[in-house]
């Protein structure tokens, strides 16, 4: 059970759904929680999609795309990079297409070799969103270095 959430910030994407950044701890160690919230009049807060990325992760994830930022936000290149979480799960940093649309996608994969796949932990954002992203988890870094 979590014991401690802060929010660093949150990405509108529409008028009912937007992209929540916290540090929360679990099991006494802290992590980034990517997570997907909604607004509706039946249910307003987070969803189950969404991924959590280790403190040392999240400074991969910021390498990653201000990588791919400072690149010109290259839509050809598929996968940008890789945060392992455990023996067989990564989180893969990867522009998709859904829908005509294409998004930045921050997933869970699970499998070693040649067997893997990826899981509903994730949450895809609109590649416009992307530099607001960039900025919530600078705030997110800054946060971890002065208060965890």
């Amino acid at each position: 059970m979590t014991q401690h959430v802060d929010i660093i910030g949150q990405i509108r994407i529409n008028a009912t759904e937007s992209i929540v950044v916290s540090i929360s701890s679990w099991n006494s160690e802290y992590g980034l929680d990517i997570r997907k919230h909604i607004d509706t009049a039946t249910y307003s807060g987070p969803t189950r999609q969404g991924v959590r990325i280790h403190k040392k992760g999240l400074n991969k994830l910021l390498k990653c795309l201000f990588e791919w930022t400072e690149g010109g936000l290259d839509t050809k290149k598929s996968i940008l990079g890789v945060i392992p979480k455990s023996s067989d799960i990564d989180v893969i940093i990867q522009v998709t297409a859904f829908s005509g649309t294409k998004k930045l996608d921050i997933r869970e994969r699970i499998g070693s070799g040649q067997e893997n796949f990826f899981t509903k932990k994730g949450v895809s954002i609109p590649l416009a969103k992307t530099i607001e992203l960039n900025k919530v988890l600078v705030e997110a870094q800054w946060a971890f270095e002065n208060n965890y």
